[in-house]
């Protein structure tokens, strides 16, 4: 019944399809993760450094945390599973060292370090030379912080009405061949249910921009009523004779970084575009990487496009303030491996239509956060990280080709960049200026059937894209 349910899900469901893994059993033991916001489960041993030996682990700033064994809870599966060429399990790939398994209750786990690819858990020398990684797993550590922040997240998420993409249920910790490089450091896997996987920039950004010329007439776009977004002041570095500049990038970045600017963003909300009505909503193999071949219904002028990228700004801005103000550091600190930084679209999943949430995207992926207040008592300075992490996800917002973990590389057609740069920006505003708020995110109402409509065009677009 897995491989029937993981066929269904890529066959026709753009939120959860991807590319097809197999998985198979390994030896190793399974350990359930506590409920509720994990009090009293966790033993945590303060530390001072980490190690600097010949095997890199990420140095998170916060005391090392070990899961402690919870009896009360039902373990996530029988035991552990790994990709594996030949395996028996078909599952979805989620990212190059994770996968989706769901379950005949409806549940769809998420197995994040399940092996890099089919290669298990290669060994690799850091860019610095003085040290090697293990990929494709979790570390004891990484996967107990995880398991621990994820709730503290979902309580901060809740003061503006969001809620984490996954929730624990537990870890795979693989026996390791004696033999193997590293032996005796544990090889595991944190195991999740998620409510969704897709992420925000390679797959649904990228989708929607890839399918511009499919969505919106660029024949009948007024390229001087999309000019109109963008505030004077920034039009002569960003646009000349109505055509986008090389320094639009650089210039984008700078107004992303002045966080007390967002008046400087252009603002699209209320762009009217002459919009294509697509015939299928969920196909995947209606579109490839940079071409599609849409069946078009009718036209009509909507600004629902504008009022999407403001919406997906706004829930961004909402989530990263609800954080801050809980002292909850995404994951932004320099270690050996150099800096980190969690904040940017990748660690917004796209959430299922099915789940019913009040927003379109939520966070998840919290193995290298960490509390403010508390890491500051063993690891101090960290303010320069807090100021940060807000700009980070800003910049990565609007396209930084210097993200830590989004790929901002796909095709955007030559008529297109203005409309591009006018929706990015109009994103990157709302996000500031829901930093900023004091009200919990808005609920998705009437537009909440036209939101998905165009998030499943772009999902079916980048389903092959392993994020």
């Amino acid at each position: 019944w897995i491989d029937l349910l993981t066929h269904f899900f890529l066959m026709t469901d753009p939120f959860v399809a991807g590319r097809p893994v197999r998985l198979a059993r390994a030896p190793g033991t399974v350990c359930a993760a506590p409920g509720g916001t994990c009090e009293g489960a966790w033993r945590a041993q303060p530390v001072a450094t980490w190690p600097e030996g010949p095997q890199y682990v990420p140095g998170v700033p916060t005391a090392a945390v070990t899961l402690e064994p919870c009896t009360d809870a039902e373990p996530p599966w029988d035991t552990p599973l790994i990709k594996c060429a030949d395996g028996d399990i078909a599952a979805i790939a989620s990212g190059v060292r994770s996968a989706l398994l769901p379950c005949s209750d409806g549940t769809l786990l998420r197995l994040k370090g399940c092996g890099n690819h089919y290669d298990r858990f290669p060994v690799r020398p850091l860019p610095s030379g003085d040290a090697v990684e293990i990929r494709g797993c979790m570390y004891p550590t990484t996967a107990a912080n995880e398991c621990r922040m994820t709730g503290v997240a979902a309580v901060a998420l809740s003061a503006v009405g969001m809620a984490c993409a996954n929730r624990p249920l537990g870890v795979f910790a693989y026996t390791t061949e004696p033999t193997a490089p590293f032996a005796d450091v544990a090889r595991v896997c944190g195991v999740f249910a998620t409510r969704g996987d897709r992420r925000l920039a390679d797959h649904v950004l990228r989708g929607l921009e890839m399918l511009l010329p499919d969505l919106v007439d660029l024949d009948l776009l007024s390229q001087t009523a999309v000019l109109s977004c963008f505030p004077p002041s920034v039009l002569g570095p960003l646009v000349v004779d109505g055509k986008v500049t090389d320094a639009a990038l650089t210039h984008m970045q700078l107004l992303c970084g002045a966080l007390d600017e967002p008046a400087q963003l252009p603002d699209a909300a209320a762009l009217q575009l002459p919009m294509r009505h697509i015939a299928s909503t969920s196909s995947r193999s209606s579109t490839t990487e940079g071409s599609s071949t849409p069946s078009v219904l009718d036209q009509s002028v909507s600004c629902v496009l504008g009022r999407l990228y403001a919406r997906l700004g706004a829930e961004c801005g909402a989530a990263m303030r609800a954080l801050q103000a809980a002292g909850v550091c995404w994951g932004t600190f320099r270690d050996r491996a150099g800096l980190h930084c969690n904040a940017h679209g990748n660690n917004f999943a796209a959430v299922h239509p099915r789940v019913g949430a009040n927003t379109l995207l939520e966070p998840l992926d919290f193995d290298l956060a960490y509390l403010f207040d508390t890491s500051g008592q063993v690891f101090p300075d960290l303010e320069e990280y807090r100021r940060l992490e807000p700009v980070a996800l800003a910049m990565d917002l609007a396209g930084s080709p210097d993200s830590t973990g989004s790929q901002h590389d796909h095709p955007v057609v030559p008529g297109a960049e203005l409309l591009r740069w006018a929706l990015r920006g109009t994103m990157v505003r709302a996000y500031l200026l829901t930093l900023r708020a004091t009200t919990p995110i808005a609920p998705l109402a009437a537009e909440r059937e036209e939101f998905y409509r165009l998030l499943a065009r772009a999902l079916a677009a980048t389903a092959d894209v392993i994020a």
